[in-house]
């Protein structure tokens, strides 16, 4: 899969979605055969969730700048994966998407992102400092996971 360079006044181009549904079709597909751990489809999920953090703050307007390249996301005991709506701005500076809606619309994606499939996906990713026992905390690069192949 390969998505278009960003333009300009945006840290990143949104992935294409018909682009993201093949790869999803293709990563379940995997999943039931020769993939059970879900690395194909944890890998997809990464690209889908740079497309949902674009739309959400563009409100999905083409032209608008936005500059998100962070997006938390917490690894619980349990192997399952969440995110808080933590974001990081190319500067440094940080900020939080707190719409419920969107953040329960995202979970379906990150549950696609296990401790299992862990290798796929935290390679996208910087480690944060844990907030909990047991909780591994990262940083999502937005750019990186726009561009899946």
């Amino acid at each position: 899969m390969s998505f278009p360079l960003s333009p300009a006044g945006q840290s990143y181009a949104r992935p294409d979605a018909a682009e993201v549904a093949r790869a999803l079709d293709a990563a379940d597909a995997a999943r039931s055969s020769d993939d059970p751990s879900g690395h194909r489809a944890a890998r997809t999920a990464c690209a889908i969730l740079a497309a949902a953090v674009w739309d959400e703050l563009t409100g999905f307007d083409p032209e608008a700048p936005f500059d998100a390249v962070g997006l938390e996301l917490v690894l619980n005991a349990f192997g399952d994966v969440m995110t808080t709506g933590q974001l990081w701005r190319a500067d440094g500076s940080e900020f939080a998407i707190v719409d419920g809606v969107w953040l329960h619309d995202v979970c379906d994606w990150t549950s696609l992102l296990t401790g299992d499939n862990a290798s796929t996906w935290s390679p996208l990713c910087s480690p944060l400092p844990s907030l909990a026992p047991g909780a591994s905390r990262f940083r999502l690069d937005l750019v990186r996971a726009a561009r899946a192949e």
